[in-house]
Formats: structure tokens, C-alpha cells, sequence
């Protein structure tokens, strides 16, 4: 009887001990903040805190917040340069998104997500030379890699500036992305820029052909939002107009109040 008492004492103070923590850890930033006021100089946990408050309830500023404690304390705990490069882009502060995009390419050598993020996000500003070097170095540094062939290919067949644009590349970056896929037929985003990058090397009548028919499987797939961008592009190869990617914005918003100072990335 004794020991059964204890057992139940036991279990009713666990119990109660339980009720209590998970008041406490009623969200992912309350279990971290939590842990933080015990280790305020954890940089695993301010990084963790930051990545719950970027995806949870989107506060994008005290997330800006938690990863520069990160990087002040050491930037080993996560990529805090991407998940800041990423923040950067959506609170509309190109200076610092290119900062901490480049800072996140060097950050994280081994995979090519933010080469893929920079060649995007420098199309998309319309800073086409800077798409372009970016590329170069990703090409070189991740020459297996599928998706920086695909994404390269797009940046030369769709800048606006024609110092830029080399169709005939693009198209050796489309067979080079290929040959490096385990399947032989080509994925749907990849004949996309592939028709591109056929636009883009005069070859319109293929173009035009090609993004017809990736129109009419966009729509049967029920894909009605890709199908007009695709019927887009297939109307301006057929006028002979390749397809322009560069300086088209993506909705973002509003620009926080004023954005940190950075030291200005060297030119590579």
C-alpha cells in the first residue's frame, strides 16, 4: 500500500508537472524563448526561435533579430545567412538580400539552393550581369547539379539585356541538364526553358510548337494559372519576341521600417 500510494503521488505530481510545461510550450516560440531565458547565449536556440518565427506566425523583424544574435555568437548553429537572404527579399531590402544571399552561397558550399536563390532573385531585379556571374560561379562550383544547369539556362535565354542573352549556351545548359537526370524524358520545367532558350537562339517556330503543347498539358492538368503564362510565351514566339524574365517582380510586402546597414558585398 505504501509503495502504491507513492507511485500515485508520483504520477499525480508528473502530471502535474506535464500540465505546467505544456502551458509553457504551448507553441514552438514559447518552448523556445522559453529555453533561451535559462541559455540567452545559445546560438542553436536563438536559430531555432528565428526559423519558428519566420514560418509560424510571421514576424519577420524579430526573426531578423534572432539571426543576427546567431551570427554574432557564431554562425556554425544554422545557415543563417540564407534564412536572413530569404527574410531580406520578402521585407523588400535588396541591399541586404544580395548581402546575405552571396554571404549564404559561401555559408553553405555543398548545396546549390542558394546559388539558385541568387540567380533568381538578381533576373527578377533586372540585374542581369550580376545573374549572369552568379551563374558562371554556380555552374563551375556545381557542375552536376540539375537544377543550376536548368536555372543558368533560363538566366541567358531570358535576360532583358543582350549582352546577356546567349541562346546557344542556354541550349548546351538545357543538354547538359539532361544528360544529368536519372530519367531520359526531360521534366515539364525543364522544356519550358528549353523553349526559351530556343526563342532566344532564333530557333522560333520550335519555340512556338514547344510551348503550344506545354500549354495544352498545363490545362488538362487543371494547371489554368501556368497555362497562361505558357499561351503567353507561345503567342510571343510566335511573333518572333523571345520570352523576357528579367525585372518581373514578385509580389512582396511592404518595405519594412528602415532596413540594417550592411557592408557592401565585393564584387566577385
Amino acid at each position: 500500500a505504501p509503495v502504491l500510494a507513492a507511485c500515485a503521488f508520483a504520477t499525480v505530481a508528473c502530471g502535474a508537472v506535464t500540465v505546467d510545461r505544456n502551458r509553457d510550450y504551448r507553441s514552438e516560440i514559447e518552448l523556445f524563448t522559453h529555453d533561451l531565458r535559462a541559455h540567452p547565449n545559445s546560438s542553436r536556440l536563438h536559430c531555432l526561435l528565428g526559423e519558428a518565427l519566420s514560418r509560424e506566425q510571421r514576424q519577420p523583424l524579430r526573426a531578423w533579430r534572432e539571426f543576427e544574435r546567431v551570427l554574432a555568437l557564431g554562425p556554425g548553429a544554422c545557415k543563417a545567412h540564407g534564412h536572413m537572404a530569404v527574410l531580406a527579399v520578402d521585407l523588400g531590402w535588396t541591399l541586404q538580400a544580395e548581402h546575405h544571399m552571396l554571404a549564404g552561397a559561401r555559408e553553405d558550399a555543398t548545396r546549390p539552393w542558394a546559388c539558385l536563390n541568387a540567380m533568381t532573385f538578381f533576373l527578377d531585379e533586372g540585374r542581369d550581369t550580376r545573374a549572369l556571374h552568379v551563374g558562371e560561379a554556380c555552374a563551375a562550383h556545381f557542375a552536376r547539379s540539375t537544377a543550376v544547369a536548368e536555372k543558368f539556362a533560363w538566366v541567358l535565354a531570358t535576360a532583358r539585356d543582350p549582352s546577356v542573352v546567349d541562346g546557344p549556351r542556354a541550349l548546351r545548359e538545357v543538354e547538359r541538364a539532361q544528360r544529368l537526370r536519372a530519367t531520359p524524358q526531360p521534366s515539364f520545367t525543364l522544356q519550358v526553358t528549353l523553349a526559351a532558350s530556343l526563342a532566344a537562339a532564333g530557333r522560333m517556330p520550335e519555340a512556338h510548337a514547344l510551348a503550344l503543347r506545354l500549354a495544352t498539358h498545363a490545362r488538362a492538368a487543371g494547371r489554368t494559372s501556368l497555362a497562361a503564362v505558357l499561351d503567353d510565351q507561345a503567342r510571343g514566339y510566335g511573333a518572333g519576341e523571345r520570352w523576357i524574365q528579367s525585372g518581373r517582380w514578385r509580389p512582396r510586402r511592404a518595405v519594412a521600417p528602415e532596413p540594417p546597414v550592411v557592408r557592401a558585398e565585393p564584387t566577385r
